[in-house]
């Protein structure tokens, strides 16, 4: 790249420490001036040379890269995010399913209602933009990938529709990954601590495989109701807040909470022949998220 020699004149500046916008002179032990951006946290020149040594500083000429880095400073920066943690998942609803046509009673599906633990990890790309006085406040907008590997949905069946009576259980399994577009507002408690507050909305991929039915007494004839393994896509939604902790300027440890919705759980079509095309399925999926995270800002 082309070596620009630029005049940085400077009017009536101690020659301890200033700053011109956002680019700080600082004069050091050795006698030498250091001039470094202070959005950045770019060091420009820690060598530059004083035209007048007096007392105050009139002009100092330097030698960068880029004479652009005096004029403005970079404003906005590329992030990425890690993420990894427990969801705590609760699927399934209570139906009643038209098995065949010619039977006008439904089988009555009920669901057991229960909270599932799993691991859940993410990757977050996008973009970082400080604001405020002395960049107390940072924006972050970016698409994230999320994973939950599989969690059960069981629950109990009612051949003759009558929920007290139970004859079969039934359960399946479900994976799920989400695509976010996801916004974060950090706000700074201090120089190192980070209060932040996230939203994001996107589209949930429901993978509902193996679904097993078994009689509760021995006794009772095995039914053949058996759904076929099925892939919905379905919108989802999430908000939470958490704290952040700078380790260092760039790298920032987090510990935070979300609440989401993975939408719409639906099974395929029953495989044996003469039934309808009724399925089980669940309109609303959510999930109590405990999530750890690691952000580095490209600045």
């Amino acid at each position: 790249m082309k070596i620009a020699h630029s005049l940085l004149l400077i009017s009536t500046i101690s020659i301890s420490t200033t700053t011109f916008a956002q680019i700080v002179v600082q004069k050091q032990q050795d006698g030498k001036i250091k001039i470094f951006n202070t959005q950045s946290g770019k060091v420009i020149t820690d060598d530059a040379k004083v035209v007048n040594s007096s007392e105050r500083i009139e002009a100092v000429q330097l030698e960068i890269e880029n004479e652009d880095e005096l004029e403005e400073s970079r404003s906005i920066f590329p992030v990425v995010s890690l993420r990894a943690g427990v969801d705590t998942v609760r699927a399934g609803s209570a139906q009643n399913i038209l098995i065949t046509p010619t039977d006008p009673s439904r089988t009555h599906f009920t669901t057991d209602n229960t909270w599932s633990s799993v691991f859940v990890w993410g990757l977050l790309a996008g973009i970082e933009i400080p604001f405020g006085n002395n960049d107390t406040y940072r924006w972050q907008s970016g698409v994230a990938f999320y994973s939950t590997p599989s969690y059960e949905v069981s629950g109990q069946v009612n051949p003759n529709g009558n929920p007290s009576i139970v004859d079969y259980h039934y359960s399946y399994s479900v994976e799920t990954q989400r695509i976010m577009f996801e916004n974060k507002l950090l706000v700074g408690l201090n120089e190192k601590i980070y209060l932040y507050f996230l939203g994001g909305i996107g589209e949930a991929i429901n993978k509902a495989t193996g679904f097993k039915y078994n009689s509760v007494d021995p006794a009772v004839p095995q039914n053949d109701i058996i759904f076929e393994n099925n892939t919905n896509y379905s919108l989802s939604y999430s908000f939470g807040l958490g704290l952040e902790w700078a380790v260092v300027e760039s790298i920032r440890l987090g510990l935070g909470y979300q609440y989401s919705d993975f939408g719409k759980i639906k099974l395929g079509h029953m495989r044996s022949t003469g039934t309808t095309s009724e399925t089980i399925q669940t309109d609303s999926t959510p999930a109590h998220e405990v999530l750890l995270n690691l952000t580095y800002v490209f600045n």
